[in-house]
């Protein structure tokens, strides 16, 4: 249960400067991911750490339920249980490269309906929706743009506990037998929050730094 889950007061938790469509929108999926991917490193063992990938982060839009918008806004821990209302557990677990693939396969398949959208840290892709269903993801690499290829090789990824359980479409990819359990999903967002904004900084959401690409118009 999270720290403050049953009650939600308008604690103020942080001011974000600008913000539109909050947590849908690529740059903001880009900034709720990244404090995923920092939190796991910290949290995970040597052994897991020690993986290629070095975790990768993927969690789909439909993760967050609901929308922050305006310009100048204090976000309330109310605010974060509403985007957060589910409960999600954050997992580490492990993906070969093949499956990466037909996770992500998967994440576009529906585009741009539903919410098994991916949204990503610590790894990039392509995809192109006026190919057939299966074969849309042109793509996929670590940040540093070296290639991950369709094979066996594993990877460390951190992802919410329901798409390692098979939610969104997302069956068979992420190695249930090996995933260790973390924190809750909307305690990573709080804390994430709260240290952004921490001595009074109002937060700044990043440009878009090409993680996720549509290459057909």
């Amino acid at each position: 249960m999270c720290k403050s889950f049953c009650r939600a007061p308008p604690e103020p938790l942080g001011q974000f400067a600008i913000i539109s469509d909050f947590i849908i929108t690529r740059q903001t999926g880009n900034w709720t991911c990244s404090p995923i991917k920092t939190r796991t490193q910290t949290s995970t063992s040597v052994a897991l750490r020690a993986n290629p990938l070095h975790h990768r982060t993927i969690r789909t839009g439909g993760k967050s339920r609901t929308y922050i918008n305006g310009s100048g806004i204090t976000v309330t821990l109310g605010d974060a249980l509403a985007v957060y209302p589910f409960g999600n557990t954050v997992g580490i677990s492990v993906i070969t490269g093949e499956n990466l693939w037909k996770a992500l396969e998967n994440g576009v398949s529906n585009w741009p309906g539903d919410g098994r959208f991916p949204q990503v840290s610590g790894l990039k892709f392509t995809f192109d929706t006026s190919k057939a269903v299966g074969s849309r993801i042109q793509s996929v690499t670590k940040s540093d743009g070296t290639a991950i290829a369709k094979d066996g090789k594993e990877y460390t990824v951190a992802v919410p506990d329901f798409m390692i359980y098979g939610g969104d479409g997302y069956v068979g990819f992420f190695t249930p037998s090996k995933a260790k359990l973390r924190g809750l999903l909307v305690d990573v967002f709080i804390e994430a929050v709260q240290e952004a904004s921490a001595g009074g900084k109002v937060i700044q959401i990043p440009a878009l730094d090409g993680r996720i690409v549509k290459v057909n118009p």
